[in-house]
């Protein structure tokens, strides 16, 4: 019988996920506000794009493959962006796209996650894409 998780103090973040898939989308958006963080949730790459740049959100939560445009792409118009560089991002992606991390990396990702995600190691990136946001000025 497993432990019941202690309860944490709640992350406080407002996070625009991106994730094609319906069922990894419920269950990122349940993890997330488990996590005590605020979710806006799409389906494509652009809708997210678009409503980060009037959101600001704390954290973005993109899925490396999505229809409408590639999770790397994305990255790279987010970083590109001076309205938007400093928003962290964390790329999440299938076993089988695991190769691709040091690009995501080195496009300024601030971690690559592979699904399914641990929700210990997803709150502990969290935590720190919210210290920095936090130290820079960042709202919250």
């Amino acid at each position: 019988m497993p432990f019941p998780r202690p309860k944490l103090e709640p992350l406080n973040l407002e996070v625009v996920l991106a994730e094609n898939d319906p069922g990894s989308r419920r269950a990122l958006v349940a993890a997330l506000q488990e996590l005590g963080c605020r979710v806006t949730e799409f389906a494509t790459g652009v809708e997210a794009l678009e409503a980060a740049e009037w959101q600001r959100p704390d954290v973005i939560v993109l899925n490396a493959r999505l229809p409408d445009t590639d999770g790397l792409q994305a990255l790279a118009e987010l970083k590109g962006d001076p309205r938007m560089e400093m928003v962290p991002v964390i790329v999440l992606a299938a076993a089988c796209l695991e190769s691709e991390e040091p690009a995501a990396l080195e496009a300024g990702a601030e971690a690559f996650l592979l699904k399914p995600v641990d929700l210990d190691e997803f709150r502990a990136v969290l935590v720190a894409c919210g210290r920095g946001r936090r130290g820079s000025g960042g709202t919250s």
